[in-house]
């Protein structure tokens, strides 16, 4: 079963707060202009006895919408602390990798494996990666595999493509 994709607290909270703006303006502009529809200050009314439905239908939408914006928007703070132990953590890792395996020492460690042969050096790349998650998943035990897989590529990036 394929991991899912990794996305960062920080990620989260931006999405609940902008997603908590939409529907608390959504809810409270749709509210105020149902209460004047109904009131009869807008062109735009509905008429006979499904007006009820509709008005009342259209109100506890819109309450909803509201209170769930403003539920999503109290909950976001959490998400920014979270956030915030989340960076500390890939900052924790990533200096202990970059401290004790440079690129040089990654590539002499996948050459002298038993058993590497011509296909592991010629996809390095792969040997690399094995090699970079075993050295985490040993120091740090348990990593959310999505974490870690996009935990190692920030590494990896670092490492041997900005000449780390």
């Amino acid at each position: 079963m394929p991991n899912k994709p990794f996305r960062s607290a920080e990620t989260e909270a931006n999405d609940l707060k902008s997603s908590g703006y939409a529907l608390t303006i959504v809810g409270a502009v749709g509210f105020f202009l149902t209460i004047l529809s109904a009131a009869g200050f807008l062109p735009v009314r509905f008429l006979g006895a499904g007006r009820f439905i509709s008005y009342g239908t259209m109100m506890i939408l819109f309450i909803a919408f509201t209170i769930i914006g403003v539920r999503s928007l109290m909950r976001v703070p959490g998400f920014y602390e979270e956030a915030r132990r989340e960076k500390k953590k890939i900052e924790e890792i990533e200096r202990w990798f970059l401290d004790n395996y440079p690129a040089s020492v990654i590539d002499e460690d996948i050459e002298s494996l038993p058993g590497s042969s011509e296909w592991m050096m010629s996809d390095r790349y792969y040997a690399r990666i094995d090699y970079m998650k075993e050295k985490i998943n040993a120091r740090f035990m348990d990593l959310d595999p999505s974490f870690q897989d996009y935990l190692t590529e920030d590494i990896y990036h670092k490492c041997f493509e900005e000449g780390g």
